[in-house]
């Protein structure tokens, strides 16, 4: 019976083991390094079955043949061990796409051309002789050779780099598994080191190569490479749209998946490893959520509201619960910016329509009564003989006029209250200005048949403010007061001081008004009497509100329907002025009373 030589009972045996953790392999195609590494143990398994005929074959040709056949492999496999382990490691994932990897495979494809055309150059064996005593070739090796010899070597080292890596990262599985690869692969470069140093004349690196695949393959499996739910997370981060950074407790940048490198246009190089201070310097808000300083913040990454990010930082803490690092997600949240935007945008366009329909309205309304009566008047007034019936229907038409120029005048003050953005500050006296006030307003007191009743402090603090303006915030207050008051009725004006600074109060014994008008009684153009009976634009108490707010301070009202309203003014005194507890007594002891009573044509 001819007994097999023993290393080719080995091929044999490495053969089938070989494609068997090739396929297992393939099946998981989708995890990191598990294409590369099924590739390269096919190759593995393709060498060996070359290896097997050249040994076991008698003629010379055929040996050659076997020797020329197996050079895909012997080139292609140093170069997938490379790729595994970049791929692997996380560094380079390649593609077919990829411009680097076809560079990558010029030096096997020239190696593998040189190899079947030996006899013409003889780069790669400058002789083939057989061996005395025994059935083996001799091969003296051609510079083409050792260059080939040399990329493969570079490309193992490569891989063996990357696989160093893993021993230095975090993580005592990550450390075993790559001991375990470099193990692996030193025991192929021992195997092959021996062949080309002629200590074996048997090639023993496929043999050695199907091992280490072995090894690795259980390495793998039991560190759980090629389950399914590590690298399921590592490939949902990947392709997550929105940006996640990771930052250490010594706020230096760990991670960064590629949505969050492309939403700040960085690269790897510009963020991992480095303080997050020198990385992001361009964006502090990021900094402030990385740091863990902000929950969540908005950046604008153009600085005009082009590209806009939100940033959410949330803690990683340790088994004790102490910060061990930072997680920080980015969206980009442009488009919901600008909805919202537009949306503020039409929200305050149908507001402005909205006051501009109002007012339109409340124009067209306001003017039109006097209009009416003016062209009643005038045209009365032309055909009446009597000079007392002319000269009355010329007061009516005087009358209607000063309305209209009353409702123009808040108009235009309106304007300009918005339009300007502080008052000019004097020292002013409160009380001086409510006595002119009331002086202004007398005729309308007397033409409304009311009493009013003006109790002011003497001594008062000075204000600060502009006298024009707040005579006519009083104005306005003065004038809703009578408008509103019934015939017959009491308007009480008084001034005090208190809560450090000036108290003025206007109270009427008219109409009042509900829980629900007072809410709006300071909008502007809101009228509490819809079917507009009484004079008015719907604007006084929104210019009084204005003024008194321009000069820092406050006003309210309270009412009651059927019981009157009386609204309240605080402003506070001029800087510096604070009164002594002395003249606090005086100015709360010492009161000027005056009443003027239009419905007895009195004053006192």
């Amino acid at each position: 019976m001819m007994t097999l030589p023993w290393y080719i009972v080995l091929y044999m045996v490495a053969i089938p083991v070989t494609v068997i953790i090739g396929v297992l392999a393939w099946r998981q195609r989708g995890n990191s390094g598990a294409v590369p590494f099924s590739l390269m143990m096919f190759g593995i398994g393709y060498w060996t079955l070359c290896a097997m005929f050249e040994h076991s074959a008698m003629l010379y040709d055929a040996r050659v043949f076997w020797a020329r056949a197996a050079y895909p492999a012997i080139m292609s496999v140093p170069l997938l061990w490379m790729l595994f382990a970049l791929d692997y490691m996380g560094v380079w994932r390649p593609s077919l796409r990829d411009r680097r990897l076809w560079l990558l495979l010029i030096v096997p494809l020239v190696t593998v051309a040189l190899a079947w055309t030996n006899d013409i150059h003889g780069l790669i064996w400058s002789s083939i002789t057989p061996n005395t005593g025994t059935n083996q070739l001799v091969y003296e090796h051609g510079a083409a050779f050792w260059a080939a010899s040399l990329f493969s070597y570079l490309c193992v080292f490569v891989g063996i780099f990357a696989i160093i890596t893993g021993v230095r990262g975090p993580g005592s599985s990550a450390r075993l598994r790559a001991l375990v690869m470099l193990l692996a692969v030193v025991l192929v470069v021992a195997a092959n080191l021996l062949y080309l140093t002629d200590v074996t004349p048997i090639d023993l690196t496929p043999l050695s190569m199907g091992a280490a695949g072995c090894i690795i393959l259980v390495s793998m499996l039991g560190t759980e490479m090629f389950r399914m739910l590590p690298q399921a997370r590592q490939r949902i981060v990947s392709l997550m749209r929105e940006g996640i950074i990771i930052v250490n407790e010594q706020d230096v940048l760990i991670y960064a998946n590629p949505s969050a490198m492309t939403l700040l246009s960085l690269g790897i190089r510009d963020l991992i490893g480095q303080p997050v201070h020198e990385a992001l310097a361009d964006y502090p808000e990021l900094i402030a959520c990385a740091t863990g300083e902000k929950g969540i913040s908005d950046i604008d990454l153009n600085g005009d509201g082009s590209h806009m990010l939100e940033a959410e930082s949330r803690p990683i803490n340790d088994e004790q619960q102490l910060r061990a690092g930072t997680l920080v997600l980015l969206r980009d949240v442009t488009l919901q910016k600008k909805s919202r935007y537009q949306s503020f945008e039409l929200e305050l366009e149908q507001e402005r329509v909205g006051i501009l329909t109002t007012f339109i309205r409340a124009a067209a309304h306001e003017f039109r009564t006097p209009l009416s009566v003016i062209k009643t008047s005038v045209y009365v007034a032309g055909r009446a003989e009597d000079p007392a019936a002319r000269q009355a229907q010329y007061a009516r038409i005087a009358f209607q006029m000063n309305r209209m120029n009353r409702l123009l005048d808040q108009v235009q003050t309106m304007v300009r209250l918005d339009a300007q953005a502080e008052f000019e500050r004097v020292s002013i006296n409160l009380n001086d200005i409510v006595r002119e006030c009331v002086n202004r307003i007398r005729p309308e007191i007397e033409t409304a048949s009311v009493k009013l009743v003006m109790m002011l402090s003497r001594n008062l603090p000075a204000i600060s403010g502009d006298a024009a303006s707040m005579g006519r915030a009083i104005d306005e207050l003065l004038t809703n007061a009578v408008h509103y008051t019934p015939t017959g009725g009491t308007i009480t004006v008084t001034t005090e001081y208190a809560k450090e600074g000036l108290l003025m109060q206007v109270n009427d014994t008219g109409i009042g008004m509900s829980t629900q008008e007072q809410v709006h009684i300071f909008e502007r153009l809101y009228r509490a009497d819809s079917s507009r009976s009484r004079p008015g634009f719907g604007l006084g108490l929104s210019i009084a509100q204005r003024i008194i707010q321009g000069h820092d301070g406050s006003i309210v009202v309270e009412s009651e329907p059927g019981k009157g309203s009386t609204f309240t003014v605080w402003l506070p005194i001029e800087e510096g002025t604070i009164p002594t507890p002395l003249s606090r007594v005086v100015t709360q002891g010492g009161t000027e009373v005056r009443v003027i009573d239009s419905t007895k044509g009195t004053t006192r």
